[in-house]
């Protein structure tokens, strides 16, 4: 019994955790901000987060440090300016996320979904 409880646990787990790296990937933006959040990955590989300003000519890698259920935890540095701060992903709806900021900063922003077109 305790065994069938403890894979029902796992597998539960296991399907938040594509859920959210689902829901998450893609093109984010902030009007608080000139960069862009691109979340890539998949189910082998994890999450990957990429902070990228046209307008500042910088790309900014962020590392996981925790997924949940409900949130991801990532932190950013940039070296050349010593800044540094936690970030905290929280899904709102499928084309919304709030971000938490701590650190450097500390603050919250509210990123939307941005859809890039193709021909």
């Amino acid at each position: 019994m305790k065994n069938l409880v403890l894979s029902i646990i796992i597998l539960f787990s296991m399907t938040t955790y594509g859920q959210i790296s689902k829901d998450l990937r893609g093109v984010w933006k902030s009007n608080e901000s000139s960069f862009y959040v691109m979340v890539t990955g998949n189910e082998n590989s994890g999450l990957n987060f990429n902070n990228v300003s046209w307008v500042s000519n910088i790309v900014l890698k962020e590392t996981v440090l925790k997924v949940t259920d409900t949130s991801v935890t990532t932190r950013i540095e940039n070296l050349k300016t010593d800044w540094k701060v936690r970030v905290v992903y929280t899904q709102i709806n499928k084309n919304t996320i709030k971000c938490e900021f701590t650190g450097s900063t500390n603050q919250t922003n509210i990123y939307k979904r941005y859809y890039l077109l193709t021909n």
